[in-house]
């Protein structure tokens, strides 16, 4: 997988009518196997961006381009098709379905891709294997209420991968985690990019941003890389 930004830039009016510019003029190039880091403090744009790239938002100007296709003249149904097939998106909030079990919830995205009816059992066998790889092979009926709060993440960690795509979009994954449960999902981030996926975190943890190999600093807009030194890793 490829995807290129040209000259992506997003704007919208805020409650007192003033226009905000949370991303200008950005220029990417992203390949299979890159792990990106998106840096910054909160309200910087990380999550415009984010979403942005995982088709749920269309830049006010610019382009995306997928594997050499430009998405800027794709309907929401093409969009909703390709965000299934493709992405998986771990919010900033887990948003786990309160009604439904761990292992329901894993298999969500899957029957809106294939229907509840016509699951074959692959997919149980899929959430198995993310169940025990990620810790949770004994709360797979659990409902999320009985679940810490780093539980609740290593769920939507797993319901994010379950139809095994090709671009993970992580947004704040560490918040509110204690340090044992930050280090985790780093590493597993950086495991999936190991796999040649394409993985990137929006994030303010400077902790979280040395498991990618990549970081960008996002400031007023701009994207600029750079290395995480000494001075990042002690903010």
């Amino acid at each position: 997988m490829q995807i290129v930004l040209k000259n992506v830039t997003h704007h919208y009016q805020d409650r007192a009518g003033e226009v905000v510019t949370p991303v200008c003029n950005i220029h990417l190039t992203i390949n299979s196997g890159d792990s990106l880091a998106i840096y910054g403090p909160s309200g910087s744009g990380k999550s415009t961006l984010l979403f942005i790239l995982g088709c749920l938002l269309r830049p006010s100007q610019g382009e995306m381009h997928l594997d050499g296709h430009s998405l800027l003249h794709y309907g929401e149904k093409e969009l909703g098709e390709l965000r299934n097939r493709k992405i998986g998106f771990m919010f900033q909030m887990c948003y786990l379905l309160p009604t439904l079990t761990v292992k329901e919830n894993i298999l969500l995205p899957l029957w809106i891709q294939k229907g509840r009816e016509r699951d074959n059992g692959a997919g149980q066998k899929v959430v198995k294997s993310l169940l025990e790889q990620l810790g949770l092979g004994d709360r797979a009926d659990f409902l999320p209420y009985q679940l810490s709060g780093g539980q609740r993440r290593r769920v939507a960690m797993a319901r994010a991968m379950v139809s095994d795509p090709e671009l993970i979009l992580a947004d704040e994954p560490t918040a509110e985690l204690d340090e044992g449960n930050k280090i985790f999902v780093g590493k597993w981030l950086g495991q999936q990019a190991a796999k040649n996926k394409i993985v990137v975190i929006a994030t303010h943890d400077p902790g979280l941003a040395t498991y990618a190999g990549k970081v960008y600093n996002l400031s007023e807009g701009q994207l600029h890389e750079k290395a995480l030194d000494k001075e990042i890793a002690s903010v």
